[in-house]
């Protein structure tokens, strides 16, 4: 119990700290408090950053020797960054328990309420909301400065005093910035060192399934809280790592035993059942990688397979995850076994 307090203190404390260091790096990137060089820098900045450095296994063995109770904090909220405890920095771990530590918060109406609430007040303000609307690319002018971006099938060009990219390395290094500004060309060669040092690779996407139900979330006594699950943890003494790499090399075969996380929308919203009377339904996850779909994401002639245009090849292997989500649904809610009307599984 000791070694639990003692943990929770130093996470809350020194996560915190981390995070303010990390935003304030970002707003005054050439201040001197972030040259290594300077005393300041060493006494009071480096100490903290070598936590951010360490993985989540490696700052837990300090705290914590209980094989089961360091899988439950290194790994119990992997959905939410999808990386193994073993890998993951323990920055990120902590801050996403501190972040959930007095709970959660769901929105009224549904998470459609927030883009709608804020929208008036972006038009309010001059601005503009525009929806599927893809970038073609960013344009730079000769002094290398961006200025605006060029849309995908209208070729319009939108000017803007600042333009933010919320889009992967990859995206935005290789295809939406010219490859005759420096910048990107210097930071394509910096990502390229750094995958061929393995420090940087693909991010994991989700495996998801939206399930409905006949009967209210009270009528089916479904829980207002998430479930994070492992269907044979203790087989492997508790090691997450280990288990999810046996996922992802085999997702169907380990799959009964890997994470999935399963919520329930309808339990937490109080207008559910206002907008979709005498039903509830479920979200399930587990983790995806592009891999397994790779040979089903190119088809004849080298044509894409986009969304809602897929092969048969690419829906079977879809579909084959099916079985997976209610073995685990069921597990955890039998009494709505015989109250399912619709599974889609989407990736």
């Amino acid at each position: 119990k000791q070694n639990i307090i003692d943990y929770m203190k130093f996470a809350a404390k020194t996560g915190s700290r981390i995070t303010y260091i990390y935003i304030l790096s970002k707003i005054f990137p050439h201040s001197f408090l972030f040259n290594e060089r300077n005393l300041i820098h060493r006494m009071f900045i480096a100490p903290y950053l070598k936590y951010a450095r360490m993985t989540a296994n490696q700052v837990l063995d300090e705290f914590i020797a209980d094989p089961k109770l360091k899988a439950v904090i290194g790994g119990g909220q992997l959905i939410d960054w999808c990386l193994i405890p073993s890998d993951a920095s323990w920055w990120v771990v902590a801050a996403m328990m501190g972040y959930y530590v007095d709970g959660g918060y769901y929105p009224k109406g549904g998470s459609n309420n927030i883009p709608l609430s804020i929208i008036p007040v972006i038009k309010a303000a001059g601005g503009e909301v525009l929806c599927r609307a893809t970038v073609q690319q960013i344009l730079v002018n000769n002094q290398n400065v961006a200025y605006g971006v060029e849309m995908d099938k209208t070729g319009e060009i939108i000017k803007a005093p600042l333009i933010i990219s919320g889009v992967g390395a990859h995206t935005l290094y290789w295809q939406l910035l010219p490859s005759s500004v420096p910048a990107a060309m210097s930071k394509r060669e910096e990502l390229q060192i750094l995958q061929a040092k393995g420090e940087l690779d693909v991010s994991f996407g989700h495996m998801t399934a939206f399930v409905t139900f006949e009967g209210t979330a009270d009528e089916l006594d479904l829980p207002d809280y998430n479930i994070h699950s492992w269907g044979g943890l203790d087989k492997y003494e508790y090691d997450i790592s280990r288990l999810q790499k046996l996922f992802y090399a085999d997702p169907i075969k380990y799959g009964d035993e890997a994470l999935i996380c399963l919520t329930f929308p309808s339990a937490k919203d109080p207008y559910y059942n206002v907008k979709f009377p005498g039903k509830s339904n479920a979200l399930l996850l587990t983790e995806a990688k592009y891999e397994w779909f790779e040979d089903e994401a190119v088809v004849v002639n080298g044509a894409s397979n986009p969304y809602g245009k897929r092969t048969k090849g690419y829906k079977a292997l879809k579909e084959s995850f099916k079985d997976m989500f209610l073995k685990r649904l069921i597990k955890y809610c039998p009494q709505v076994a015989d109250k399912i009307i619709d599974i889609e599984i989407g990736t």
